[in-house]
């Protein structure tokens, strides 16, 4: 099951006024707040309009905010009512009064809710990859926000299990198309399929990788496991791969992004979701530009790793640390900001962590191994960023302009749509596609049926 903290996210959030006036809203005006939520367990969109406040730059402030926290006021207003709702799929959205309780729903998509206008890459715009389609994933859990285990209906792969990553979110571009291009690595997880829509088999809407067992360094399993200097020494050196050899910046390297592969007992760095490739002028909508020499490269991303693992603070309390790190004059205050935490274990004195760390950062930084162009880096690699809408890239090296590209069709709408987990049929198949089994058999035998009586097409 999906992690209630990570179900629910603000993709939009807009202040409208009760009174709309030409000059925007001023302090002591009533606004109301309309946020599109995304429900990641059930694949849904549902806007929440709240009940008029009076407006203030602060609340402004805090309502753009809502869209990186997951504690969102929208968020907890809607955690109130998502039972009801989760018996009502067809809700798309809810006006809520002044004690937060549901006033007026819409069922109404057009009007309250207009499908996005998701980009997916076309299968040929992308390096060679086996293919499977959506409709031959089974789900077998849901257990991150785009994430599920899935099992394979038929082909080679049938009866396996892997982990599909669903791009229900726009992020999912650069994470595709990062992870299809880096060559095999003993500590990167490649992609097993490409997954392709149904309808017309052509656009790309997600991809899966092989289970590793046991979670990532943040799970009770490892937590309970010696963290090992090995592991430290092999992230390190991917890193120095992936910056130096390939071209990327990985730019998310967080516990939670690394696994150990129980075959091997090797670390894997996943999730390029927020990368970018060195000289990058547009970095996705989710990723960041990266310029050589800026400090937020991936050296500081494991220092971070280091202070989780060793410390285990949480978010509201990594980044302070992390910046005492980063600041500090000497190695000896930079161990006194690194406290270990009672519970970790480690399989090697924590000064040998210290000294292997340090000198690789102090290596980093000199500026002798630092890309200053894509020129000087062996093996660099490219990829398309996300486009502003459905468009063809053409892939040209030398065209780093802003121009816009020329249009291509955007393809079919994919529905996402799935039941909530509290609501399935456990004694029917559920797809990918977010329908059971004997419903998708169904629809096709309809289709069928329906081509044999009109005949063939003429023209």
């Amino acid at each position: 099951m999906i992690p209630d903290d990570q179900r629910f996210q603000v993709v939009f959030s807009t202040l409208s006024e009760t009174r709309p006036s030409f000059s925007g809203p001023s302090p002591g005006d009533l606004v109301v707040c309309r946020s599109i939520i995304l429900d990641k367990d059930q694949r849904r969109r549902i806007r929440v309009t709240t009940a008029p406040v009076e407006y203030s730059t602060d609340y402004e402030c805090a309502a753009y905010a809502w869209r990186s926290t997951a504690d969102a006021e929208p968020i907890r207003l809607l955690r109130r009512h998502i039972s009801q709702l989760e018996r009502a799929p067809q809700i798309v959205a809810i006006t809520l009064d002044q004690d937060g309780e549901i006033l007026s729903m819409s069922a109404d998509p057009q009007y309250y809710l207009p499908e996005p206008d998701h980009v997916y890459p076309f299968l040929d715009e992308l390096p060679p990859v086996e293919t499977v389609l959506r409709s031959e994933l089974i789900e077998l859990d849901r257990i991150a926000g785009i994430c599920d285990l899935v099992s394979y209906r038929s082909g080679p792969a049938q009866g396996r299990t892997g982990i599909f990553k669903s791009s229900l979110t726009d992020g999912q571009w650069t994470g595709l198309q990062a992870t299809l291009r880096l060559p095999p690595h003993p500590h990167l997880l490649p992609i097993d399929y490409a997954v392709l829509e149904e309808m017309e088999c052509k656009l790309v809407v997600g991809y899966t990788m092989r289970v590793i067992p046991n979670g990532d360094l943040k799970s009770d399993y490892h937590r309970a496991r010696p963290f090992k200097l090995k592991w430290l020494r092999q992230l390190m050196q991917t890193v120095d791969d992936l910056n130096l050899r390939f071209g990327v910046v990985h730019q998310d390297i967080r516990a939670r992004n690394c696994l150990i592969d129980p075959e091997t007992d090797n670390l894997l760095l996943v999730d390029f979701g927020f990368s970018a490739w060195v000289g990058q002028k547009h970095a996705g909508i989710h990723g960041r530009n990266w310029e050589p020499g800026e400090r937020r490269s991936d050296v500081e991303g494991v220092m971070l790793f280091l202070c989780e693992i060793i410390t285990r603070a949480d978010d509201s309390d990594i980044f302070d640390i992390l910046a005492g790190v980063v600041e500090a004059d000497s190695d000896l205050e930079w161990r006194d900001k690194l406290v270990k935490h009672p519970d970790v274990e480690l399989d090697h004195n924590i000064d040998m962590f210290y000294h292997e760390l340090v000198s690789w950062v102090k290596k980093r930084r000199s500026g002798g191994t630092s890309p200053q162009t894509r020129a000087i880096i062996p093996e660099a690699i490219r990829w398309p960023p996300y486009p502003d809408r459905r468009c063809d890239w053409s892939g040209s090296e030398e065209d780093d302009s802003d121009d816009k590209p020329d249009l291509r069709e955007k393809g079919p709408r994919v529905p996402w749509q799935r039941p909530a987990s509290t609501m399935v049929d456990r004694s029917r198949i559920l797809l990918a596609t977010g329908k059971y089994a004997d419903e998708s058999e169904s629809e096709n035998g309809n289709k069928k049926a329906a081509s044999e009586v009109a005949g063939p097409s003429t023209t």
